[in-house]
């Protein structure tokens, strides 16, 4: 089994790319600060309470909310959305096939209690074709909370941007990216992932 690499906050890029490029997701332990957090998920909190269920159906979960265009929510989560780390690692990894590139979905999520495990699927499949060895899209999911094997932890098949069939994928192929809250877990487009199962007390959330 492969582990996705753990990396403090400051690392070099050089390596953190290199992890990334080589396994499909990397973990940044730490970012950015509690208080910071703390800040963005005061601001999603009443957001989450209002509208969270709308989101509801068979492949995002009826035990998870979800909430959109969250720059309109949240004008602090432009620190997450925008940071530097963010835009530096998009860059080495979509720059050297496009000139420009833009967010396509800004998206918190908060998995409750008795929430089950998301369906496996990649993201990058929204596209009608794939170019070999061409990444179409990079994500970021910043941890609002702590995210661990009991509260729903995002589940990634780490070397699975080999374009393997998600049928193929085990749970013995599967890793859940563990990290602290105001860590960041960036993930390849083509990276076989889903939602954890939270078997915990306690709703967990990221953006």
């Amino acid at each position: 089994m492969v582990l996705l690499q753990t990396f403090d906050n400051k690392s070099d890029l050089e390596p953190i790319v290199k992890a990334l490029t080589a396994d499909g997701g990397v973990i940044i332990a730490d970012q950015v600060s509690d208080d910071l957090i703390d800040q963005i998920s005061r601001e999603l909190s009443p957001h989450f309470d209002a509208e969270g269920h709308k989101f509801r159906n068979d492949f995002n979960g009826y035990k998870t909310s979800r909430l959109g265009g969250i720059l309109a929510l949240s004008t602090t989560s432009q620190q997450l959305i925008a940071h530097s780390r963010v835009t530096e690692i998009a860059d080495r990894v979509l720059k050297p096939h496009c000139t420009s590139y833009r967010i396509g979905s800004c998206t918190a999520i908060e998995i409750h209690p008795g929430e089950e495990n998301q369906a496996l699927h990649r993201d990058d499949d929204i596209y009608p074709i794939r170019i070999p060895q061409v990444e179409f899209q990079i994500s970021a999911m910043w941890a609002l909370d702590d995210f661990t094997e009991d509260n729903g932890a995002t589940r990634v098949a780490p070397g699975s941007q080999d374009l393997r069939p998600i049928s193929d994928v085990t749970d013995a192929d599967l890793v859940q990216a563990t990290m602290t809250k105001g860590s960041v877990l960036f993930y390849l487009g083509s990276i076989i992932h889903g939602g954890g199962a939270n078997k915990s007390e306690l709703p967990r959330s990221g953006l």
